[in-house]
């Protein structure tokens, strides 16, 4: 079951920003299931003299709401609010509850999860414990890391040195053996939410759990496991 309606009925309940931004990014990572026209492009829809566009989260549900078969497409979160934003017309994620998302909250979450992601190998660098993080970062990378559950077996961050470079914060992953096939995925995710809330560059690491990264940073890092 999608996490989607919980967390935005927390947002909607307490209208505090890090209960949005955590509704964000789940939307972000999310593939909805959207009406496509017979030449393959989104379809809209009108009401009370307004286009809007509508997406469902899963197939069964976008199929008991229609009366006939209709094309549809899988759409991830990011792609279709960029989508979206561009053409100034807002989304409803169909459902029990509606959730309705206008042109500008569809800008902010193409503009801030649609960031380059970028996966750290740990290879011919220094790694050392971080500086003291803001309350912001402290927050979202407890939050991601909570959210993967069982999947991920420990979680670090520390800052890598490339010489002739900037440093950088990496997230080291211990992820579980039957979540390594999601290891892409998952690091995006991560990725894409700590990018919202620092001007640090940033890259999520996976290595195996013997490698000398992973190692290292159980022996220095900052602990992220709840």
């Amino acid at each position: 079951m999608s996490p989607l309606p919980a967390l935005h009925a927390k947002a909607v309940a307490s209208d505090q920003h890090r209960d949005w931004r955590a509704f964000y990014q789940a939307f972000a990572g999310t593939s909805f299931v959207v009406p496509a026209s017979d030449g393959g492009t989104l379809a809209l829809a009108e009401e009370d003299g307004l286009t809007i566009a509508r997406a469902w989260l899963t197939a069964e549900d976008f199929a008991a709401a229609i009366s006939t078969p209709q094309a549809t497409a899988d759409l991830p979160g990011d792609a279709l609010a960029a989508m979206l934003a561009d053409a100034a017309i807002p989304l409803q994620i169909a459902g029990d509850t509606a959730m309705v998302l206008d042109a500008d909250q569809l800008r902010w979450i193409a503009d801030t999860y649609n960031a380059e992601v970028v996966q750290e190998t740990g290879q011919g660098v220094h790694i050392s414990a971080p500086a003291p993080l803001g309350e912001d970062l402290v927050d979202v990378l407890g939050q991601s890391v909570a959210a993967l559950g069982p999947a991920c077996r420990g979680a670090w961050l520390v800052e890598m040195t490339v010489p002739d470079d900037e440093s950088e914060l990496v997230l080291v992953l211990d992820l579980a053996d039957d979540a390594r096939s999601m290891e892409t995925p998952l690091a995006e995710t991560i990725a894409r939410a700590v990018q919202a809330v620092t001007d640090r560059r940033f890259a999520v690491a996976c290595p195996p759990s013997d490698s000398p990264l992973a190692g290292r940073a159980a022996e220095i890092g900052i602990g992220m496991t709840p």
